[in-house]
Formats: structure tokens, C-alpha cells, sequence
């Protein structure tokens, strides 16, 4: 099967005890397989030497990618977060027994082939977050998911990091660059000092000094100078500036070419 782990969780309280997640994916030249029969949850009793398939409780058949979170505060309670393909019944689920049956909490996995992450609060077993386009919360074990309004937080959210020690404080990935809260995510703070962009391809265009063009993800495309720097006295935003920016639903660029005998034209890719 073209199956390969995407996720391993631990439990922090029996190291020995794993859980993983197999997905069987294809990327063809003009399509996507995104799921199969080897796509499933494993457990391991003993360091990983050994794994046990888990199936009770579980869609049967070919699925999609699968995201994992073992509670901190009740190990024997996980949550998994599976995306249905083929007609597969997909959402959260959660088992209490550490993984001998299953339950299908909700429905919701919307775009999980993208995202396919959920984390448990290490204080509550019942407070869990499910990443995906949006950032949906539950304070009733999947049952029921809310979105809260996240003032000046970019959309499409790949990573969390909750710490067990002081749970207020969470740091979150995602399109947008890092954000961080203290107050259990009611406010976010963009850590924008990372010098990082993500660029499909970047080009040139015959100015001295040249400026650089790229298409990028979620940003649409983007021109600056060769010569700015991290530490330049320029704002960022005074230097870079869009071709083009859909003020409303922004959108992803790739290929951005500026004519080579005239840089007042740029032919660039564009979606939203």
C-alpha cells in the first residue's frame, strides 16, 4: 500500500505507549488520491517495536489523513480527528479506554487533507481544538465546536503547542507566521520577527539594483529590492509591496515574471 506515518503521539505518563496514524496518499501529475485502506491508527504497548491496527469503533475502509492527541490529564483518552474519503464517515472521534473502542464525537473534518491536527487541553480532557481552516474549540469532548473571533489572526492553521504547564499559554502556527496567547487563546500576539515568507518562485527584473518578485501562499504576489535587509531602516511594508492584492480574500501567486524590457508589466499567477 502507499501508506506512511504522519503523526506519532506519546503518552506522557506510560512512554512505552504509542499511538500513530498511516496515510495512504498519491499525488498524480493532475490529481490528488487523498486516502485508501491503508490509512489508519496504530498503538504500540511497547516503545514502538510492536503495533496493533485499532478498528473498534472506527470507519472501516479507505479514509483519509488522520490527526491524533493523546490528553495529558487522562491518557487513556484520545482524540482523533479523521477525514472520510469514499464515503467514509469522518470527524472526531475519541476513545476513553485508550484505544480499545472508539466514538464518533462530530462530523466536522472539513479540509483535513490539508490540516488533519487536533490537540486536547493537558488540563481538560474535555477542551479540544481542531485546526483546520478555522480554529474551532470544544469544551464537551468534540460533541460541539465554536469559532471565536481571532482579531487580526491569519486564517488556515497548521501547528499548536499548548504548554502543560500553564495551559493559558499557547503558541499557534499557521499561513499567517506565529502567533502566541496567555489567556487560553481569547488574544493573539504576531510574533512577526521571523524573516520567513512562504514562495512558490521567485524572479528578477534588469533594474539596478534588481527588485525581486515571487508568488506566495495566501500574500498573492510581492516585489522589493535586492538590497533590503532584516536590519534595513525601511518599514518592511514601506519596501515589499503587492503587484496586486485582493483586499477581501487575498489569495495565493505563483509564477511572477516581470518583462525583461519593461518592468511596469508583471505577468503573474493568481487564486483565492
Amino acid at each position: 500500500l502507499e501508506a506512511g506515518v504522519v503523526e506519532v503521539v506519546i503518552d506522557q505518563a506510560r512512554p512505552n505507549l504509542m499511538y500513530a496514524a498511516s496515510w495512504q496518499r498519491e499525488r498524480r501529475d493532475f490529481s490528488f488520491l487523498g486516502g485508501g485502506p491503508g490509512s489508519a491508527i496504530w498503538k504500540s504497548a511497547d516503545g514502538g517495536d510492536t503495533w496493533t491496527r485499532l478498528s473498534a469503533g472506527l470507519p472501516q475502509g479507505a479514509v483519509g489523513r488522520i490527526g491524533l492527541s493523546v490528553c495529558r490529564s487522562k491518557p487513556d483518552t484520545v482524540y482523533a480527528v479523521i477525514d472520510g474519503f469514499g464515503g467514509a464517515e469522518g470527524g472526531v472521534y475519541r476513545t476513553t479506554d485508550a484505544g480499545v473502542t472508539w466514538t464518533r464525537r462530530n462530523s466536522v473534518a472539513a479540509s483535513s487533507n490539508y490540516y488533519g491536527q487536533v490537540r486536547c487541553d493537558p488540563t481538560d480532557s474535555e477542551r479540544v481544538i481542531f485546526l483546520q481552516t478555522e480554529f474551532s474549540i470544544s469544551t464537551d469532548g468534540g460533541a460541539t465546536f465554536r469559532q471565536d473571533p481571532m482579531r487580526s489572526v491569519h486564517v488556515d492553521h497548521h501547528a499548536l503547542w499548548i504548554d502543560p504547564a500553564q495551559p493559558a499559554h499557547a503558541v499557534l502556527g499557521n499561513d499567517g507566521g506565529v502567533m502566541a496567547s496567555w489567556d487560553r487563546g481569547r488574544s493573539w500576539l504576531h510574533m512577526n520577527t521571523i524573516p520567513a515568507g512562504q514562495f512558490y518562485s521567485v524572479a528578477v527584473d534588469m533594474a539596478e539594483p534588481y527588485n525581486i518578485y515571487g508568488g506566495t501562499q495566501d500574500d498573492a504576489a510581492l516585489y522589493g529590492p535586492s538590497t533590503y535587509t532584516v536590519d534595513d531602516t525601511r518599514n518592511e511594508n514601506e519596501a515589499w509591496k503587492h503587484v496586486y492584492l485582493d483586499q477581501w480574500t487575498g489569495g495565493d501567486s505563483f509564477v511572477t515574471l516581470p518583462d525583461p524590457a519593461d518592468r511596469r508589466y508583471v505577468y503573474y499567477e493568481h487564486q483565492n
